[in-house]
C-alpha cells in the first residue's frame, strides 16, 4: 500500500465458499483475468489515483480443481480445464471447448488436480497432459496423454506419451 496503490476491495471469495487463488493472466494491454477456483474476476485501469484498478466478477460457478491446466490465449482470453469440460473464458463471454472428447477427458485414472497445461501460439493448440493414477492412488508418468486441442481447426486429439515425461515446453 502506498501512493497510487488503490484502495479497490478484492474480496477473498464470493459469497461464503473459499475460492483458491489460481493467477492473474493479462488477456490485453488493459485487462487481466484473475482466476480462482470457482470463479474468474476482471481488472481493468481506471482513471482515478485513488483507486487505480477496478476488480469485478465476471465469470461465477466455474469449478476447476486443476490450477495448472490454466493457460493464457494471447489477444483472447484463457483456457483451462475444469470439471464439467474445458473453458475458453474471454471478456465477452465463455465458450466450452470439450464437448467433442468429454468421456475420455474424464477418465478417472487421470490425475485432474496434476495436469498441466500449456499453449502453442504457433499452431495455436491447447495442449493438457495427464499424469496416470494407479491402482494404490500413487501417480506415473508413463503411458499417460497428451490432449491437443487446435483453435482454427476446432478439433482434438490425443498423443500417448509411452516413457517418462520429464519436462514439457512449447
Amino acid at each position: 500500500t502506498g501512493v497510487g496503490s488503490g484502495y479497490e476491495d478484492f474480496y477473498a471469495s464470493p459469497g461464503s465458499s473459499v475460492d483458491q487463488q489460481f493467477g492473474l493472466y493479462p488477456v490485453n494491454d488493459a485487462q487481466a483475468m484473475v482466476v480462482r477456483s470457482n470463479s474468474i474476476w476482471l481488472c481493468q485501469p481506471t482513471r482515478d489515483f485513488d483507486a487505480p484498478f477496478s476488480i469485478s466478477i465476471l465469470i461465477t460457478d466455474i469449478h476447476s480443481d486443476s490450477p495448472f491446466s490454466v493457460v493464457r490465449v494471447p489477444g483472447a482470453g484463457i483456457i483451462y480445464y475444469t470439471r464439467d469440460d474445458v473453458k475458453f473464458p474471454t471478456t465477452g463471454g465463455i465458450k466450452s471447448l470439450g464437448t467433442q472428447v468429454r468421456k475420455q477427458l474424464y477418465d478417472s485414472t487421470q490425475s485432474v488436480e496434476r495436469c498441466i497445461g500449456t499453449f502453442d501460439t504457433y499452431n495455436r493448440e491447447y495442449r493438457l497432459y495427464f499424469i496416470k493414477k494407479t491402482l494404490n492412488a500413487t501417480y506415473t508418468n508413463s503411458n499417460s496423454y497428451v490432449w491437443r486441442y487446435n483453435l482454427d481447426r476446432n478439433h482434438w486429439s490425443r498423443d500417448l506419451i509411452t516413457g517418462e515425461l520429464r519436462t514439457m515446453f512449447f
